[in-house]
């Protein structure tokens, strides 16, 4: 099983951690900040590994050498070592694109330089570590963009001159602060998970304790029939089978039973059957053909016929007609009523239309008026006696 990934805490060296020097080739140009050792010493205490990462784009510019930086860093770990504290990893970046490259060898684009994330991205690979959960301290843009690119945390020291290029996820004046925060927002954070960790763990269990609860009826009935099946009944001696018991009718011929009259529900009436009906389409024949009982050799279901001889149908018709004939009438008397008035109040109004047009190219303003008003008035009264018609 792979081995957990650490949360890390990606520190800028120069005014982050030690004050800015220019390029730094000499030991002795170190100065620490006040409360720097304590701050990396409670970080790595709370399960932080904590790694600089710095970009020397001296060493492309021909101000120092490799060999110049490696000592400027350990001189920086003995340092640290003797307040107690330490840091975990050091990464730098040499390369320089441009003219300002004196150093052919250093001068290249590289992806190791910040704002780009590669060193914090090797150092992932290097140290196992989880970006997720990861910080990025430092005091420029480039430091925020950075760690924002490797998908950690941001947090920026200083005045915040930079605040609205980069937009950090936090301000503070120092490392020390920084420091401080980190933990606070990890213990809140372990928090957090630890109350989901429970909430999960009594899902889980309820879970459990409905299949349990689910699993034991089953138990229960294969148990007690088991125990019914324990006793096997004794053995009997094998016989020739027998012929079974006739079920329903008979395959045979039947036995001969007195004439009844066939049931009335396999055929619908007819105009045959009905001397007072009047008469009807050959569809009904058809369906009444349909209709008649095919003999099989299981019981017929038979549909319970009405009780007078079909008048129940001659009823349903005639109520139809009846239905018809009114809807008929009451067309007829829309017409004559609603439809008519409609129509004559539309002749009205295109006369008085036509009326009030004729007064206005003739310069009879109020008479025209008083047409144009009559004519709206005669189209209202048409469009309801029209509405009313539809309606019905």
């Amino acid at each position: 099983m792979a081995a957990s990934k650490q949360p890390a805490v990606f520190v800028d060296r120069d005014d982050t951690l030690i004050k800015d020097s220019g390029y730094m080739r000499d030991p002795a140009q170190i100065h620490i900040y006040p409360g720097v050792p304590a701050a990396l010493r409670k970080l790595r205490d709370d399960g932080f590994a904590v790694v600089i990462v710095t970009n020397q784009s001296g060493i492309a510019r021909g101000f120092l050498t490799e060999e110049e930086l490696r000592s400027v860093h350990e001189a920086l770990q003995e340092q640290l070592a003797e307040r107690g504290s330490a840091v975990d990893a050091i990464y730098y970046c040499p390369y320089l694109d441009g003219r300002d490259a004196k150093v052919e060898e250093y001068r290249m684009d590289s992806d190791m330089r910040k704002p780009r994330p590669g060193m914090l991205l090797k150092a992932a690979a290097d140290l196992h570590l989880d970006l997720d959960q990861s910080w990025m301290v430092g005091d420029k843009a480039s430091d925020v963009e950075a760690g924002r690119a490797a998908g950690c945390r941001t947090i920026m020291i200083g005045s915040g001159a930079d605040g609205d290029v980069a937009r950090p996820d936090h301000l503070v004046p120092d490392f020390a602060r920084a420091a401080d925060l980190i933990l606070r927002e990890s213990q809140r954070l372990a928090e957090m998970r630890a109350i989901v960790s429970r909430a999960r763990q009594r899902e889980a269990e309820s879970r459990q304790r409905e299949m349990a609860s689910a699993r034991r009826p089953i138990e229960e009935s294969s148990s007690r029939t088991a125990t019914v099946q324990q006793a096997p009944p004794p053995s009997k001696p094998i016989e020739s089978p027998k012929p079974p018991p006739p079920v329903g009718r008979q395959v045979e011929a039947p036995k001969p039973e007195p004439p009844q009259p066939k049931p009335e529900t396999t055929m619908k009436p007819t105009e045959a059957t009905r001397p007072d009906a009047a008469p009807r389409s050959e569809n009904r024949d058809k369906k009444a053909e349909v209709t008649k009982a095919e003999p099989t050799g299981v019981t017929e279901k038979r549909v319970p016929a009405s009780s007078n001889d079909g008048s129940a149908f001659d009823v349903l018709h005639e109520i139809l007609d009846e239905l018809r004939l009114i809807r008929r009438d009451r067309q007829y008397q829309d017409f004559s009523f609603a439809q008519l008035a409609g129509a004559i109040a539309q002749a009205f109004a295109l006369f008085a239309l036509a009326y009030g047009l004729y007064s206005v190219v003739n310069e009879q303003g109020e008479t025209g008026l008083y047409s144009l008003l009559s004519a709206m008035v005669f189209q209202l009264m048409a469009l309801t006696g029209f509405m009313m018609t539809r309606r019905r």
